[in-house]
């Protein structure tokens, strides 16, 4: 049921719109001026234009076309009683539609017309017109009329402009129309602006209506300023309805002879050839300007939808970047801080930023990102005021593209993230797996050798005096509760501990510390003599690992046949102790001292020796953490311990002075040899068995 209302409506609708075209038809007939026999104008071109490109189909498209040629010859043999000429308008104009809406639309033929490319309308306009009027004015000539070069040119100037006004002014305001910009709306909302904002639009209306009236033919070009000012001002919509009443008004007078182009020393010919200069000039500036006028609103429009869109990041950038736990923060190429988020702003004023040791640590980064290199460090900082602390913060600056806005000077995004936490995270859990690798091992050895000291003289049927066997047994026990305490110092670091140095001032020599206690570790038959040594500021455990490690091996890499010996002493240099742990061990090649504290190297790995190979590199991770050093070299001959084992080595590291070992006070000076040990320079050195009776 509800098909059939529609194609009621359709038919009702397709043949109104031929009644119109024949009514169109009928007026250009009548517009010929007096004496002359070629139309003023020829709205029926671009009538059937419009009729055509608002089809919803082809074959709709294809029956308006028809249609509109049997219309055009009926009227025109009614109208004109010349049946023959009449056909030879149908068509001349049936051809010129269809090679105007070909051209016009492109390959497809898309329906509803909906394009708005001015240059393929002009173009389709332009050859259109001319195929038309070669057409009917050739035809023409074969019927015995013949056209001059001015009338030719006169026809087709009217041709074209039946197609821009009627034909594509039309279907553009039928496209805006569909799209919700109706004439009526445009007009309303000019009629809502105050009286003297339409003030302006009166007097430019009256100016070019009034102009046509003057007697100069010349003056009627004298409305087209007026009309480009409206349509720079106005919608495109409002400047097509305004260029329609424009060029209805020039039709029009013309046509009953009112204009000051129907001057009667004009010829009818120049009359038409005139009015069609006059059309097409006024439409073609209209239609740019209006075509401009769009082209910027929509420009602005995008500009200000941009702008809102840019604040609207810019806001959700502010607030994204407020909640981030990383400082944000944009220097200059000279340091120079542009902004930064909160975060950032509060630690470049809670710290020492500005003057850590190796600059600044917004500089460093800033040299390497200017250059257009991502640049990422990890720094140590201090922070201000009554509890300082340091802090790890993992620097990262990028360089930002260049703005006009900046006057040519550069800018460096750095970003600062506090990985105080995670890097003391990582680096218990490493301590703990290399530690726990190869430190258990010291104590198990220890306990080994005794219990081994004791099978031998079992195994050797030798009278076994209780209290050796006493001695050994409470040494074993020792050395195994020592690895038990160990392992619970390991565990209870790996989830308590918080990675940072535990100094204090530490007596390198004393009995309980941290060198004699990695001694009686080591192996019964290892002998240690101990030269003066200052007084450190260091972790005591962190320096019983490095002495153990030390001590160690120079207990498992002995020369054969000879009892390992070890040489320790120091000396101050300026706020730091330098020691010397010389052995008469099997010594390190020159080529590998270098590489030996690399993680998991064994210089001497073949000779079947046990070992992780994290020894050393732990050796130097402890001395580093105290800011120092370690380096390896050959045997220090005023050691002494020259011809006693093998070619030996010595180790030399720096460690923290205390305070009062840098102090003047004679008492304060380093400490000299212990009583049970003698100096370097003596000929008899004491045992471990000894040393531990005492």
């Amino acid at each position: 049921m509800t098909g059939a209302p529609q194609r009621g409506r359709a038919v009702a609708g397709f043949v109104l719109a031929a009644a119109v075209l024949g009514l169109l038809v009928l007026a250009g007939l009548r517009s010929v001026p007096a004496g002359g026999h070629l139309a003023a104008t020829w709205p029926a071109a671009g009538a059937a234009l419009l009729w055509v490109l608002t089809r919803r189909s082809r074959a709709a498209a294809r029956a308006a076309i028809a249609t509109s040629g049997l219309v055009t010859f009926g009227v025109g043999a009614l109208a004109t009683g010349d049946p023959a000429f009449a056909a030879l308008m149908a068509v001349a104009d049936t051809t010129q539609l269809v090679v105007v809406v070909l051209l016009a639309t492109g390959r497809g033929v898309q329906l509803p017309y909906a394009r708005t490319d001015l240059r393929r309308v002009v173009l389709a306009i332009v050859v259109g017109s001319a195929v038309g009027t070669l057409l009917a004015t050739g035809g023409a000539t074969a019927l015995g009329t013949s056209f001059t070069p001015l009338e030719i040119v006169a026809w087709w100037g009217r041709q074209a402009v039946g197609l821009s006004t009627v034909g594509f002014i039309g279907v553009f305001l039928w496209v805006e129309h569909r799209q919700g910009r109706t004439l009526l709306g445009e007009v309303l909302k000019i009629h809502r602006r105050p009286a003297l904002e339409r003030l302006p639009l009166v007097i430019a209306s009256v100016i070019s209506y009034a102009v046509m009236l003057l007697p100069e033919d010349a003056y009627i070009f004298l409305a087209i300023p007026p009309a480009i000012w409206v349509a720079s001002r106005y919608s495109s919509v409002f400047s097509a309805l305004h260029v329609l009443g424009v060029s209805g008004a020039a039709i029009g007078l013309t046509a009953a002879g009112a204009s000051a182009l129907a001057e009667p020393s004009n010829s009818p010919a120049a009359v038409v050839l005139g009015l069609q200069i006059f059309l097409l000039t006024l439409i073609s500036s209209v239609l740019s300007t209006a075509v401009v006028n769009e082209q910027r609103s929509g420009l602005l429009d995008e500009v200000v939808q941009r702008d809102h869109e840019r604040a609207e990041r810019l806001e959700l950038f502010d607030r994204t970047t407020a909640a981030m736990s990383e400082g944000l923060a944009v220097f200059e190429e000279d340091g120079t801080l542009v902004t930064a988020n909160e975060v950032a702003t509060l630690l470049l004023a809670t710290t020492d930023l500005d003057g850590c040791e190796d600059g600044c640590a917004t500089r460093l980064p800033l040299s390497d990102a200017l250059e257009g290199r991502r640049h990422s460090q990890d720094v140590v900082v201090r922070t201000t005021g009554s509890r300082p602390r340091d802090l790890v913060l993992a620097v990262t600056a990028a360089p930002l593209r260049a703005s006009e806005s900046w006057g040519g000077r550069r800018r460096v995004l750095v970003v600062f993230r506090d990985v105080t936490d995670e890097r003391a995270g990582r680096e218990a859990l490493t301590d703990f797996a290399a530690r726990a690798a190869h430190d258990l091992r010291s104590p198990v050895a220890a306990a080994r050798s005794w219990i081994g000291f004791t099978q031998h003289q079992l195994q050797a049927g030798e009278a076994v005096d209780p209290q050796d066997v006493s001695e050994s047994l409470d040494a074993t026990a020792a050395a195994l509760d020592r690895m038990i305490a160990l392992v619970s110092g390991l565990l209870e670091q790996a989830t308590a501990e918080d990675g940072r140095l535990r100094c204090t001032p530490t007596d390198l020599a004393a009995p309980d510390g941290p060198l004699l206690r990695a001694h009686e570790l080591q192996a019964p038959d290892a002998e240690l003599v101990v030269g003066p040594l200052p007084c450190v500021e260091a972790d005591p455990e962190l320096l019983l690992q490095l002495f153990g490690n030390l001590l160690g091996n120079a207990v498992k890499y002995a020369a054969a046949g000879r009892a390992p010996r070890v040489h320790v002493s120091g000396s101050l240099d300026g706020d730091r102790v330098l020691v010397r742990i010389t052995d008469n061990g099997i010594g390190v090649p020159a080529d590998l001292r270098d590489t030996v504290f690399d993680r998991l190297t064994r210089v001497h790995g073949h000779l079947g020796v046990t070992g992780s190979g994290l020894g050393l590199s732990i050796c130097r991770t402890i001395v580093e953490r105290h800011g120092g050093t370690i380096r390896c070299e050959e045997a220090d001959p005023a050691a002494g311990l020259a011809g006693t084992g093998g070619p030996g080595t010595t180790f030399v590291l720096d460690l923290p002075a205390a305070a009062r070992a840098t102090s003047a006070d004679p008492r304060d000076q380093p400490r000299p040899p212990s009583s049970h040990l003698h100096d370097s320079g003596g000929n008899a050195q004491t045992s471990f068995t000894e040393a531990a009776a005492e």
